[in-house]
C-alpha cells in the first residue's frame, strides 16, 4: 500500500482533476464518489467555498489532496466488495484523522498498473469557528500513512511493497548507451565498493571520503534518515556535485547499508560454523556423501546430514555446559613457596596483659589471666601464636 499527501492553493482545481477523463485510454475515471460532510449532487467546491472565505487573508492553502494507493494483493479493483472496503477504509480514515472538515474520496483503478486507488481531497478549512488550516501534523506524510495502515489492517494484511534498489535516470541511460561518462554512475560505484570494503558507518564515510566523496546523515520525517553525498572528487567540472541517497535508490541509504552489513555478517558467522561442522566430521570419519565404487558423488544423504548436524551440536552443547576443572593449591601456588600468614596488631588489653605477667604475684596473674580472656572474648583476634609466645596459665 502506497499514501501521500500534497497542499493545493486552488481547491476548485484538485477537485476538477478528479472529476476529469479517464487516463491511459480508460472511458471511466472513478468508480465511486463518496463525499464527507457534504451533499451529493452539489458542486463540492462550491460547497467548500464559503469555507475558504472564512481563513485568515495570507492562509494560501485550499485543500489537501491524499493519495492512497492499494496492491491488487491487498484489494483487487474488479472484485466490486473490494472498491466498498476501500470506499469504507477511506471513510473511516478521514472522519478519525481529520475531523471537522469536509472531504471528498474518488475511488479510481485507472493507473498504468491498474491498482486500485482513492483521491481524498479534504478541506484544508476546518467548520467549526476559528476555521483553521489543518496542523502541522495532519500536513505530515507519516502522519497519513500511520492512519491509513491502522485503519487499513483491520481488513487485510498490508503488503510493504517492493522499494527501488537503484534507480537509474534517463540521461544516465542515454550515456551508458553512448558509452559515455556518467558521474551519477562513477558515483554509485564508489559508494558500493566502500560499502563492501567496510562494517560500520564510520569506516564507510571515512572510505568514501578518501576516494573524493563526502557523506552527511541527514534526517527524513518522511524516510526517517538519508545521505547526503558530495562529489568533490568528480573528475569534471560544472556538474551538481549534491545528491540524496533517496534520488540515487534504497540501496545507498543508510537504512538498506545497515541491513546489507548485518546480512553479510550472518552469513560469515554462518561460514565459519559449517567449517567447524566440516572438520569435526573429518575428525570422526564420518560423511554424508555416496560414492560409486569409481570414486563419482552419486547423491546426497539428507538424512544423515541431519543426523549429523544433530549430534555436532548436542556435542558442542555438552562441550560449553560441562563445569571448568578447579585448580589443586599446588597448581595455584608455585612450589616451595611457604604460605605467609598475616599477622593481626595486638589488641592493646592483650598486651597490658602480657606485660603486667612479668609480676609473680599470684594474684597480679590472676587479674592479668582475667583480663586475657575478657579481651578474647570481645576482639576477632587470632590468639594461638600469642599462646605459644606466652604461657598465661595459673
Amino acid at each position: 500500500m502506497f499514501s501521500r499527501i500534497s497542499p493545493c492553493k486552488d481547491g476548485a482545481s484538485s477537485i476538477e482533476y478528479c472529476e476529469g477523463k479517464g487516463h491511459n485510454g480508460n472511458a471511466q475515471r472513478n468508480l465511486l464518489v463518496t463525499p464527507i460532510n457534504m451533499i451529493p449532487g452539489v458542486p463540492y467546491a462550491k460547497q467548500m467555498e464559503p469555507y475558504w472565505k472564512k481563513a485568515r487573508k495570507n492562509h494560501k492553502v485550499q485543500t489537501r489532496r491524499i493519495v492512497v494507493s492499494f496492491s491488487k494483493k491487498e484489494l483487487d479493483p474488479n472484485n466490486p466488495e473490494h472498491i466498498e472496503i476501500a470506499n469504507e477504509i477511506c471513510k473511516t480514515f478521514v472522519k478519525k484523522y481529520y475531523k471537522d472538515r469536509q472531504a471528498v474520496i474518488f475511488l479510481q483503478a485507472d493507473g498504468k498498473g491498474k491498482c486500485l486507488h482513492a483521491h481524498i481531497i479534504v478541506n484544508d478549512i476546518s467548520m467549526s469557528p476559528p476555521h483553521r488550516g489543518c496542523s502541522k501534523q495532519q500536513q505530515y506524510f507519516y502522519y497519513v500513512r500511520k492512519g491509513i495502515d491502522e485503519v487499513a489492517s483491520k481488513y487485510f494484511n498490508l503488503d510493504p511493497g517492493e522499494k527501488t534498489k537503484s534507480k537509474v535516470t534517463q540521461t544516465e541511460r542515454v550515456f551508458e548507451d553512448n558509452d559515455k561518462y556518467s558521474y551519477i554512475a562513477d558515483l554509485k560505484q564508489r559508494i558500493l565498493h566502500a560499502v563492501e570494503n567496510t562494517s560500520n558507518e564510520k569506516d564507510f564515510i571515512s572510505a568514501l571520503q578518501k576516494n573524493g566523496v563526502d557523506v552527511k546523515k541527514k534526517p527524513s520525517k518522511k524516510y526517517g534518515s538519508y545521505y547526503l553525498y558530495n562529489f568533490v572528487g568528480a573528475p569534471i567540472k560544472n556538474i551538481h556535485n549534491k545528491i540524496r541517497s533517496l534520488k540515487l535508490g534504497y540501496s545507498f541509504g543508510p537504512d538498506a547499508i545497515k541491513e546489507y552489513w548485518s546480512e553479510r555478517k550472518v552469513v560469515q558467522n554462518s561460514s565459519k560454523k559449517e567449517d567447524a561442522f566440516l572438520t569435526w566430521m573429518k575428525e570422526k570419519g564420518e560423511s554424508y556423501f555416496i560414492f560409486s565404487e569409481s570414486g563419482q558423488l552419486i547423491r546426497t544423504d539428507f538424512d544423515k546430514m541431519e543426523k549429523l548436524h544433530e549430534q555436532y551440536e548436542l556435542e558442542l552443547k555438552a562441550k560449553k555446559e560441562a563445569p571448568k576443572e578447579e585448580k589443586t593449591t599446588s597448581e595455584n601456588n608455585t612450589p616451595n613457596t611457604p604460605v605467609v600468614q598475616e599477622m593481626q596488631p595486638i589488641a592493646p588489653a592483650i598486651m597490658q596483659a602480657i606485660m603486667n605477667d612479668n609480676d609473680e604475684d599470684d594474684r597480679q596473674k590472676e587479674l592479668s589471666y582475667r583480663r586475657y580472656q575478657r579481651a578474647k572474648e570481645e576482639l576477632p583476634i587470632d590468639y594461638s601464636s600469642l599462646q605459644k609466645t606466652k604461657d598465661f596459665s595459673l
